[in-house]
């Protein structure tokens, strides 16, 4: 059975009840630059995932363990100049790779277009041991200073955030907070010392807002549990695809595949995630969100759940093949509805290379898309949506 947690945020606020349907824009979205918000993890295995509709009533008043640990999160005024001078606010992150907790500030804005990211630096030059998985007693990895703003703002909200708006982040960038590192490993070789290397993030975000209502919660004040309070809300459903690549200057692909082993890492990595997200005025962050993961949590000023997702399950779903070695791409699944659907298929890069419409009721689909001529190989990802959300996410290797 999967363990699911809860996080909240600790904030006193008037009880506000829904009778119309929220809408948030840079006006009623609060982004301070100095703040702190506490999140505090709790079991909450009794939790259901949050239903979709309009005028709902979610109530996770029950929620009753805030007898766990807290984590801080202190939010600091930007620079005003540099590479950042568009930032509203920053924050520390500490983000793992290859056992090393390796420490970042994150740039975040918040104007008439919306809430969201727009680079990350790491300001001190960070060494780890690397011992504890080579064995090798002066193998390291080194982050150095650096960096990284986006080409573009990386929404968590683009306004106006509505009852049925969706938006897409499809993207690209390197590290995850921590993308060029240095590698010394003269335990494999005493060539392999200083050696550069970056680590790249493929990244296909969706986010639709799939509800608006009213959440019941607990509240905390003083660390004293208080009476459950109710918040005008919207429900966002956020879809996440990861795969993640590494490149050493200097190792061949052998190397680099066995020393990402011994590092507990792998080449071309993928994860998934599906987040059930309410998101209240006043405030940029979520009140509560309840992840489709092996965990979840609640804090006591906004909160935070985890779970199954047990919504438009897909059955009897088949791709194939894979890889694609020449121009068919076939899919067979059970539709579990008449809404008209749209496939996406994106690069690495997060570019659109082809879409095509699913316009079959329900029942069993067979789906054959004819890839484009002059597509590269390499790894794709596709994406059907039904406009709400996304059913059906994957990817596959293009090989002709």
């Amino acid at each position: 059975m999967k363990t699911k947690r809860v996080f909240t945020l600790v904030f006193l606020f008037a009880v506000s009840f829904a009778n119309a349907q929220l809408v948030l824009t840079n006006s009623n979205v609060a982004t301070s630059a100095n703040a702190t918000e506490k999140e505090q993890l709790v079991s909450t295995s009794n939790l259901a995932v949050p239903a979709r509709g309009t005028n709902m009533q979610w109530d996770y008043s029950s929620m009753t363990d805030i007898s766990g640990s807290i984590n801080a999160k202190t939010y600091n005024a930007p620079p005003t100049s540099g590479t950042f001078s568009t930032a509203t606010r920053t924050y520390i992150q500490t983000t793992n790779m290859a056992g090393a907790a390796i420490k970042s500030t994150i740039y975040v804005t918040n104007d008439v277009n919306g809430y969201g990211f727009v680079g990350y630096s790491v300001d001190n030059r960070q060494t780890f041991s690397l011992y504890a998985a080579t064995g090798g007693k002066n193998d390291s990895l080194i982050i150095p200073l650096q960096d990284s703003a986006y080409s573009a703002r990386q929404y968590i909200l683009k306004y106006p955030v509505s009852y049925g708006g969706s938006y897409n982040m499809n993207w690209s960038f390197s590290g995850n907070l921590s993308d060029h590192f240095f590698l010394d490993i003269p335990s494999v070789s005493s060539a392999y010392v200083n050696l550069y290397g970056t680590r790249t993030i493929a990244r296909i975000v969706t986010d639709s807002v799939i509800g608006w209502g009213t959440l019941k919660v607990p509240t905390e004040s003083n660390s004293v549990r208080v009476t459950s309070q109710a918040y005008s809300v919207l429900l966002v459903k956020e879809d996440v695809t990861d795969v993640t690549k590494f490149s050493v200057n200097g190792l061949s692909s052998t190397v680099l595949g066995d020393l990402l082993t011994t590092l507990g890492l792998s080449q071309g990595a993928q994860t998934t995630s599906s987040t059930y997200i309410f998101y209240r005025a006043g405030y940029a962050n979520s009140l509560m969100f309840y992840e489709v993961d092996p965990s979840a949590g609640y804090d006591p000023d906004n909160t935070s759940t985890t779970g199954i997702d047990d919504e438009n399950i897909i059955i009897n779903f088949q791709q194939y093949p894979n890889p694609v070695t020449q121009s068919n791409l076939n899919f067979a699944f059970d539709k579990p509805d008449n809404n008209p659907w749209i496939m996406t298929i994106t690069n690495e890069m997060g570019q659109v290379v082809q879409t095509m419409a699913i316009n079959q009721p329900t029942g069993p689909v067979q789906l054959t898309v004819n890839l484009p001529a002059n597509l590269n190989n390499g790894i794709y990802f596709y994406n059907m949506a039904d406009g709400n959300e996304s059913p059906i996410q994957g990817k596959f290797i293009l090989n002709r």
